[in-house]
């Protein structure tokens, strides 16, 4: 009797550590391709737009000169988890909340500014469950991810992934980065740039 409420004391363990760490422990593998990490000391520019977080509170610089601030309260934020990218002909701002509820946001900021909370200006969510960077150019958005051995890049359609609140559905490459933990991850055009520590890599999509 004692065995058998060990075994199933431990199944149970061993099913809230793989519910809790799945994507850690067994990443999905969707369109894995096999890109040519080459290094490189070339600085990456920054964007157009500008974002500043300051405690829970977040400022855009726009591109008409203009300044919209609101709050995001219980979330958090880093520079490197924020993008702006293209969904359905509306440029919106990507954010990955490394928070309790591990959820990539796509957020209107104008009408979040105007309610006041970045949640008010949410137009649709996927959970990421491991993310904790973002990159988009245009139409197209990285999801940087870590795992056990080294981090993926996810390459997603966020128009399909926020249908089922899931980034697996939106993935249409994942690619193995060269390095663990990744620091920075930038998108231009065709190539992926990325740096981990002092050393930097470029590889083409």
């Amino acid at each position: 009797m004692i065995v058998y409420w060990l075994t199933l004391l431990v199944g149970v363990v061993a099913l809230t550590l793989l519910t809790l760490w799945h994507q850690q422990i067994l990443p999905l593998e969707r369109g894995m391709t096999a890109v040519e990490w080459k290094q490189h000391r070339e600085d990456v520019p920054e964007g157009p737009d500008r974002v500043e977080v300051a405690g829970n509170q977040m400022i855009i610089h726009c591109r008409d000169g203009s300044a919209l601030h609101f709050g995001a309260p219980g979330m958090r934020l880093a520079l490197g988890s924020l993008a702006f990218v293209t969904v359905n002909n509306r440029r919106l701002l990507a954010v990955l909340d490394r928070g309790k509820h591990r959820r990539t946001y796509l957020v209107d900021v104008r009408l979040a500014a105007q309610r006041g909370a970045l949640l008010d200006g949410v137009i649709g969510w996927w959970r990421h469950g491991t993310g904790h960077l973002l990159a988009a150019d245009g139409e197209h958005l990285l999801e940087v991810h870590r795992c056990f051995g080294r981090d993926r890049i996810y390459l997603l359609d966020p128009s399909r992934a926020l249908q089922g609140h899931a980034f697996g559905l939106g993935i249409v490459r994942t690619m193995i980065a060269p390095a663990h933990r990744l620091g920075s991850v930038e998108l231009r055009g065709h190539e992926v740039f990325i740096a981990a520590g002092g050393e930097k890599w470029r590889a083409a999509i």
